[in-house]
């Protein structure tokens, strides 16, 4: 359904631009000036802020350039050195609101278009907005659609860009990037103390989820299926993860230990703990989180509203966690033309020439 109106949409707005629309293929093209004056107004009126600004992303930009470039270069090594290791990897394309064969996840079709329009507009509109600080006006915007991808980019006149100083450049070309690699981290921040706190404010932990268990140790022998919920251990209430393994810490090997759960009790004779043959040991992997439920009081239907509410936005904000945080790491590669190719070039070079879009 919503991949439907998605698409129907499209084809709305290609009808009703359809005289001012290039096409070059499967890409969809649509320059607009509007927005423009917007842009440039707000670098202008905010340069003395932005420069500053500008200093500190150009410094951040370059460190994880470094970083970026040392994990890619750890994780080929680690590819082809390592095999026995390292899991052979899924690939595949991502495609918001279609399962794609051989794809290594799903991104649902709201919350993946969300992210990538958030992705282009905060990315290319950066450039544009440091560009204007350092009195370079934009020319005109792009609004694009690739298939069925929709995308945006800045067209800005790099003739007049290479007139500027080495540092302006950099301000130019580590600002889409910089302001990508922040926004994942507003988008976590605001999941770990907006988002999650709401949702715990709803729920209550009543235990501790088995997710897994060792096979031929303790908890497998005796029975205990995945998915099973702690709820006492020898009489004591694990509502969370720290009363769970205190309740555990002075449990000795081959000591019997009373667990209440969700399926029932069970007793189960401990082993030694791999890693401290002086404690008990059960041979489970739990849930960290503990299990929670909803409180009675936001069992209703304004709680049920809420509560979806707040998981759609979880999701929605991972995403564009994802996204951003992957878009501003790939883009600062020393690869040219993206962003991090363009600062590494010009720092080695210095100088250069001739107008092109920015839509690195």
């Amino acid at each position: 359904m919503a991949f439907a109106f998605y698409g129907s949409l499209l084809f709305l707005m290609l009808v009703v631009w359809r005289d001012k629309i290039e096409r070059n293929g499967l890409l969809f093209l649509k320059r607009t000036e509007e927005g423009v004056v917007a842009i440039d107004a707000f670098g202008t009126a905010h340069a003395d802020l932005l420069k500053v600004v500008g200093n500190i992303s150009v410094g951040i930009s370059l460190l994880i350039m470094v970083l970026a470039s040392g994990a890619l270069v750890h994780g080929v090594w680690t590819i082809f050195n390592a095999p026995t290791v390292t899991p052979n990897p899924t690939v595949g394309i991502v495609v918001p609101g279609i399962r794609v064969p051989g794809a290594p996840f799903y991104i649902p079709l709201f919350e993946g278009l969300v992210a990538i329009i958030t992705v282009m507009v905060i990315h290319e509109f950066s450039h544009g907005i440091f560009a204007a600080a350092h009195g370079v006006k934009p020319k005109s915007l792009w609004l694009f659609l690739l298939i069925i991808i929709p995308g945006a980019g800045v067209e800005l006149d790099e003739t007049k860009i290479m007139r500027k100083s080495l540092r302006a450049r950099m301000h130019i070309y580590a600002a889409g990037s910089f302001a990508n690699v922040v926004t994942a981290v507003t988008a976590a921040l605001f999941i770990n103390f907006v988002l999650v706190p709401a949702f715990q404010t709803m729920t209550m932990s009543v235990g501790i989820e088995i997710l897994d268990t060792t096979e031929g140790l303790p908890a497998a022998l005796a029975g205990i299926p995945n998915g099973t919920v702690i709820t006492s251990v020898n009489g004591a209430d694990v509502s969370n993860f720290n009363t769970f393994t205190t309740a555990l810490q002075e449990v000795k090997p081959n000591e019997i230990v009373n667990l209440d759960t969700d399926r029932g009790p069970f007793s189960v004779m401990t082993t030694a703990h791999p890693d401290n043959p002086e404690h008990g040991y059960l041979g489970v992997i739990v849930d960290p989180r503990g299990k929670r439920e909803v409180r009675p009081e936001w069992t209703g239907s304004l709680g049920t509203a809420a509560r979806y509410i707040i998981e759609k936005s979880v999701g929605l904000f991972t995403y564009i966690f994802i996204l951003h945080f992957s878009i501003g790491l790939i883009n600062l590669l020393p690869v040219f033309p993206l962003d991090g190719g363009r600062i590494l070039v010009d720092i080695a070079e210095g100088y250069g020439g001739g107008t092109k879009t920015m839509l690195a």
